[in-house]
């Protein structure tokens, strides 16, 4: 109690016992260390050190470091999957999603490597590297021709940097790329971390001109009235509620209504995980106006994502 208002402090506690987990102060207090990141990943309140967790924690802090420098050296990979407009009857936006193919381990996946970055304090340094790669790319389409919106996933981590409204304008005006080319996705809970700084920055990248999406909806806390006081453009359902919508009623149920309440608020509606001609089908009878997923196409490396743009043709995929 602080003059007579309630704090809550939220703790973490990491716990080693001797001599059950280690005989000595160093192996101890490593372990303690161990334990506690452990109960930040779990965001629980206490957690016990667990055999085995010394090789999972020195394998973290290798990805760590090789992240970083992957980070410096250039050596991530941007792969690209289509949305198709379903109302233009043509592909009018990709999704830029990170890749690593790490040269001994293999292909590390985005979840793993994300999450260490956000707790690692790198993902100032990944965005910023995703965020030049792909509008580099961006400009390069433009300038033969090939007239496509750029959709990139920003974390909560990112929304909490002040500075990178300035970056990414910076950007845009270096590689002449309009800034209505560029879909800024964000999750719901990206937002209610801190929803006063995230809608702070929302809003400047809006007076920027640039197109604001919720990522996502469906998995997070917000609703379409909080929705409506957001400066975003689009809103993404979740492919949860898409993968068996020909099959599941109360998925049909959701969808729709999604997209009719997202319409009244006059957002533009996304449906991610399409990976049937008869989900494809449904939303296009709900009035979905843009569809992503695997039936359209996986994402792809930049070469073959271009070469099967210029041959796709939405009338023969349905």
């Amino acid at each position: 109690l602080i003059n007579e208002f309630e704090v809550t402090i939220p703790i973490r506690a990491g716990v080693a016992i001797f001599p059950l987990h280690g005989d000595q102060t160093g192996q101890l207090l490593r372990r303690t260390e161990i334990a506690l990141n452990s109960a930040k990943e779990k965001k629980c309140t206490v957690q016990f050190y667990e055999e085995g967790s010394d090789a999972k924690h020195l394998n973290r802090i290798r990805l760590i470091n090789d992240l970083k420098q992957a980070i410096e050296q250039n050596h991530l990979v941007m792969f690209y999957q289509p949305k198709v407009d379903l109302k233009a009857r043509r592909v009018t936006q990709v999704e830029a999603l990170i890749r690593w193919f790490h040269k001994e381990l293999g292909f590390v996946s985005p979840e793993e490597f994300i999450t260490l970055a956000e707790q690692a304090g790198l993902m100032p340094a990944l965005t910023r590297w995703v965020l030049l790669t792909v509008i580099k790319e961006l400009s390069t389409w433009m300038e033969s021709g090939i007239d496509l919106a750029m959709a990139v996933n920003l974390s909560a981590y990112d929304l909490a940097h002040d500075d990178l409204p300035d970056y990414i304008e910076k950007l845009l005006t270096e590689y002449k790329v309009p800034a209505t080319h560029l879909i800024l996705e964000v999750t719901e809970s990206a937002v209610i971390e801190d929803p006063e700084q995230a809608m702070n920055v929302l809003h400047r990248f809006k007076k920027q001109g640039i197109k604001l999406a919720i990522d996502d909806y469906g998995t997070g806390y917000s609703s379409l009235g909080q929705l409506k006081s957001m400066p975003v453009d689009e809103l993404k359902i979740d492919k949860s509620f898409v993968l068996n919508l020909d099959q599941d009623k109360d998925d049909q149920v959701i969808v729709r209504s999604t997209i009719e309440m997202g319409h009244n608020i006059g957002l533009t509606i996304v449906a991610e995980g399409v990976e049937t001609k008869a989900a494809w089908l449904l939303l296009e009878e709900y009035g979905c106006d843009k569809l992503q997923g695997y039936f359209i196409s996986k994402p792809a490396s930049g070469a073959d994502f271009l070469a099967w743009y210029k041959d796709y043709d939405v009338n023969d995929a349905v």
